[in-house]
């Protein structure tokens, strides 16, 4: 109530820009100075007209510059109340008739030896509001308005020269004084003046980098390949890349119970954001069904965090929906492989044993033979029978090889040194045996061969 009162007193509610704070500064002060002065001329007035006719008769003068003092103060207190635009006139007029006013009582007021004290009031007034130049034209006209009526034979001052000359240092001591207090303000205003600049400008580079980060920021979550989403610590989304709005529509400011889709779906979206929320890093996979079709995404969500405190939660849904597709086209293709496999094991198994069944009945017929005909076999037939037996074996041993060939993926690999030149040895005598009626076979030295690792 009193700030009010205040400020319709003396401001009558004016309004006032960043730009006028010296404005408002100086508009209370004149009011204020109007005031007092006013009610001060008007209590030594009424003093004066109580105190007796004989009084009056005295210092008539006086009383009556008081009274006028009252009313000149009243009006402009009252004109500039309404007219802030006027305060640089009124303050002119209002010094210059506060200068008439004081010079009078310093010609008339020959009594009071306070009277040159008003003049100090003065020239404060005058450096407050029109600055230091104008207050040293005004303290030259003062000083030389008090060394003249002073000097003059006759316009008695009651002062002597000393007074006179101690008052005019007191006058120059006042104005060099303010003029300091001016200059160190001066400084002072330069000093924030210079600092605010750079002050701004600082605050211009910040923003520029902080815009150029921004930008940069939101270009790379456009850029991602998937959706993106950010959730604030009230739950509302407040970030969303371009994907993500064509998946699942512009919901930026919503919050999930909001939202009209599927409810197995906004389910496990809500117990991914509760689990963020409390810190945990969540992977797991969403299904849902659209217009295009059933798409499986894999959702991470992880919470923000500043200062050990979650402010919210960041998300990508990356989909997945290709990728199970293929997993399941594998998943068959593998069963399939190993149908396939289990199949051919069984037929490798039956065929392996109705084709050794033959070979060692060969082998055993060929025993036989040798042994029954043993006095009645030529030397050549005898060889012959050999190597019958011979291949008999090679190609049963042969047949079991293919059949744990077959197992190779479900047994464990055993490695061991093969003599290759055996091995060629047996190859070749089999070959010599077959062929040696049709075209002659010389194999090379095969004695040279190293042994090398195998099963």
């Amino acid at each position: 109530m009193l700030k009010n009162f205040y400020a319709n007193l003396f401001l009558a509610n004016h309004i006032f820009t960043d730009e006028e704070p010296t404005l408002q500064l100086k508009l209370i002060f004149l009011n204020t100075i109007f005031l007092v002065a006013a009610l001060a001329a008007f209590i030594i007035g009424s003093f004066r007209w109580h105190a007796g006719f004989a009084l009056w008769q005295e210092n008539t003068i006086v009383g009556i510059l008081n009274f006028i003092f009252v009313i000149f103060n009243l009006v402009f207190f009252y004109y500039l109340k309404y007219n802030k635009e006027k305060i640089d006139s009124i303050a002119n007029v209002a010094l210059v008739l506060s200068f008439i006013v004081y010079f009078s009582i310093y010609l008339t007021a020959s009594d009071n030896s306070m009277r040159l004290g008003l003049f100090f009031l003065l020239l404060a007034a005058v450096f407050y509001l029109k600055g230091r130049r104008i207050a040293f034209i005004w303290l030259g006209i003062i000083l030389a308005s008090i060394i003249l009526v002073h000097l003059a034979p006759s316009i008695p001052d009651n002062y002597s020269h000393l007074e006179i000359f101690t008052v005019c240092i007191h006058l120059i001591a006042l104005f060099f004084i303010l003029n300091t207090h001016e200059i160190s303000r001066d400084n002072r205003e330069r000093i924030i003046k210079e600092f605010n600049i750079h002050l701004e400008h600082q605050v211009h580079q910040q923003t520029l980098k902080l815009r150029e980060s921004e930008a940069l920021l939101l270009a790379t979550v456009e850029s991602l390949p998937f959706d993106f989403f950010v959730v604030d610590s009230s739950g509302r989304l407040s970030m969303q890349n371009s994907i993500f709005r064509e998946n699942w529509g512009n919901i930026t400011g919503k919050r999930l119970e909001e939202l009209s889709f599927d409810k197995t779906l906004l389910s496990q979206w809500g117990e991914n954001n509760r689990c963020a929320f409390a810190g945990q890093t969540v992977n797991s996979e969403i299904t849902t069904k659209g217009h295009t079709g059933v798409k499986t995404y894999h959702n991470i969500t992880s919470p923000i965090r500043n200062n050990n405190s979650i402010i919210g939660i960041v998300g990508v849904n990356i989909d997945i929906t290709e990728r199970k597709r293929m997993e399941k086209k594998l998943l068959h293709s593998m069963k399939e492989t190993q149908e396939t496999n289990h199949e051919l094991r069984k037929f490798n198994y039956v065929m392996a044993r109705d084709l050794k069944e033959p070979l060692k009945t060969i082998s055993h017929y060929t025993s036989f033979l040798q042994e029954d005909m043993v006095d009645l076999l030529t030397a050549k037939q005898e060889k012959y029978l050999k190597e019958l037996e011979a291949i008999a074996n090679d190609a049963s041993s042969m047949i079991e090889d293919i059949s744990l060939l077959t197992q190779i993926s479900h047994v464990d690999i055993e490695k061991k040194s093969v003599d290759l030149g055996a091995l060629l040895k047996n190859i070749s005598r089999s070959m010599v045996f077959c062929l040696s009626r049709k075209w002659t076979f010389s194999p090379r030295d095969i004695n040279e061969f190293q042994p090398a690792w195998g099963m």
